[in-house]
């Protein structure tokens, strides 16, 4: 009987080990933290149109500069551990 506990424990647990491997390369949520602009002759009038150019994200796979999408920058963006959005 006691081989067979062994057993069973060791297949539960190399089984784990892919779930484990592919929940590390999922993407993550990062949130914005700094972006570059063109402010038309205004940098402080919030009133004024903003064409975002750059986007930096900070989240659990560290920090990544993304170009900015059609010119904004969403609040959070998904990355993959190498970098690459989702």
């Amino acid at each position: 009987m006691k081989p067979l506990i062994s057993m069973c424990a060791a297949t539960a647990f190399l089984a784990l080990i892919p779930a484990t491997a592919q929940a590390a390369s999922a993407p993550l949520p990062h949130i914005i933290f700094e972006y570059t602009f063109r402010d038309n002759g205004a940098r402080w009038d919030l009133s004024v149109e903003r064409h975002y150019e750059t986007c930096t994200y900070v989240g659990p796979h560290g920090a990544f500069t993304v170009p900015a999408e059609f010119g904004n920058c969403p609040t959070i963006r998904w990355f993959h551990e190498d970098g690459s959005a989702q």
